[in-house]
């Protein structure tokens, strides 16, 4: 994982993903796309001799998490908590997103893009806090 991106780290601050876990599913991306094996994925972690037990754990690991979050989302939206018009705002601010990854970004920037990712969520939320 690139240690240097600073949104990146960011995100997966605030998410609930570990380190580890966005790490393994960023060689499974990488890994799959070149057509590498499952112990050339695991070599490519940023932690060095994991076993491929270990690589596996982490990466089941991981698309529970992300299964659980899509759904939680699918809840949310089912029970009127996010509107449509909330999840066409999650889509665009995911495609921000995707659009800033390769920016140069300033530590200001990312203060910024933070502030504004954390005022989006909480405008998409129906329910008073």
């Amino acid at each position: 994982m690139q240690q240097e991106n600073k949104l990146l780290l960011s995100l997966i601050e605030g998410s609930t993903l570990t380190n580890a876990q966005v790490d393994t599913l960023l060689c499974e991306i990488e890994g799959k796309g070149a057509a590498k094996q499952l112990r050339e994925r695991a070599a490519m972690r940023d932690k060095e001799n994991i076993t491929l037990g270990a690589y596996s754990r982490t990466r089941k690991q991981a698309y529970m998490r992300i299964r659980k979050v899509l759904k939680t989302v699918l809840l949310l939206s089912y029970l009127g908590i996010f509107s449509q018009d909330g999840l066409n705002t999650l889509v665009k601010a995911a495609e921000l997103i995707s659009r800033v990854k390769t920016a140069n970004l300033t530590d200001e920037d990312i203060i910024k893009l933070n502030k504004l990712i954390d005022e989006t969520l909480s405008n998409l939320i129906v329910i008073s806090q």
